[in-house]
């Protein structure tokens, strides 16, 4: 133990150390640090802008309006393999300055068998109906029985090379702009290859029925733009082999335009149904959803 002298010194060098300190950390006063105080500064964030033609994607640079590329600036592939010549002149005209031609032998694609779907090409089925927007049980159950009537033992699918077997099931697109018009579709026909176009990029199948659903186009949900798109119109009907099918309410062929764009979006379903030939069905479905049993295999 220490002497007591030694304690007191000790005792001394502790306080002298503590004076040393600054006040704010003495602990012998319990001060506390002085608080810290935040400036918080508000930016305002204002919109941009940007000249003519910044929100174009780079290929459209490139076209500059035109709907094919030009010589100097690219390579366009002149011929398809896959569109029956009676398709890829819709195809040709409306969406590649009619520079689109089929490939020598794709004329002997088509739909053998079929009570009046014979052959190959467009064809337009209209559905009377009203207040429909993003789904229509009308054409869903049209859909429903064109699809049944392709999967009878005696319809065929012939193909480029004239090789000819039954139809399946697979070999049938639906398309439609909208997801619930996909489930509406879908319920009534399980198994079959039903879809929007986005999920169709880039396949293909001897025969595509395209729903358009919509009643007439002030009814669209998200306006003439995405219904009547061009781009949508092109995938949908160039999906198709042999043949294809558009379903769809008569009052999309007159809507009321208001400004040129729009009246180019109509044009193009109305040339569709200039080319396609017409089949009128003397009564429009009307009865319950219904789910038909298909085979998936011939």
């Amino acid at each position: 133990e220490q002497p007591e002298s030694n304690k007191v010194k000790a005792r001394l060098r502790r306080s002298s150390s503590r004076s040393a300190l600054p006040r704010s950390l003495d602990i012998a006063h319990e001060r506390r640090p002085e608080p810290f105080h935040y400036n918080i500064i508000y930016a305002e964030v204002n919109r941009g802008s940007h000249p003519d033609g910044a929100a174009a994607s780079a290929l459209d640079h490139l076209l500059a309006g035109a709907k094919t590329i030009t010589a100097g600036r690219g390579l366009f592939l002149e011929q398809t393999w896959r569109l029956h010549p009676k398709i890829c002149a819709f195809t040709s005209e409306l969406f590649y300055e009619e520079r689109l031609a089929s490939h020598p032998g794709l004329e002997q694609q088509q739909i053998r068998g079929h009570d009046w779907l014979v052959g190959n090409g467009l064809w337009f089925v209209p559905v009377d109906h009203e207040g429909n927007q993003n789904v229509c049980p009308e054409e869903a159950e049209q859909v429903s029985a064109l699809v049944e009537s392709l999967l009878k033992p005696h319809v065929m699918w012939v193909d480029k090379d004239g090789n000819q077997r039954r139809l399946r099931l697979s070999d049938i697109l639906i398309v439609t702009p909208y997801n619930a018009q996909v489930s509406e579709i879908a319920n009534r026909l399980p198994g079959a290859c039903v879809g929007t176009v986005d999920k169709f990029q880039g396949q293909e199948a001897p025969v595509v029925i395209y729903s358009m659903t919509t009643s007439s186009s002030e009814e669209a949900p998200h306006g003439m733009e995405f219904l009547y798109s061009l781009n949508r119109l092109n995938v949908a009907t160039s999906r198709a082999r042999a043949l294809c099918l558009l379903v769809g309410s008569r009052h999309l062929l007159g809507p009321d335009c208001h400004s040129p764009r729009q009246m180019q979006l109509a044009n193009a379903l109305c040339r569709y149904m200039e080319m396609a030939k017409v089949k009128e069905f003397a009564a429009v479905f009307t009865r319950p959803a219904t789910v038909v049993k298909l085979s998936t295999t011939a």
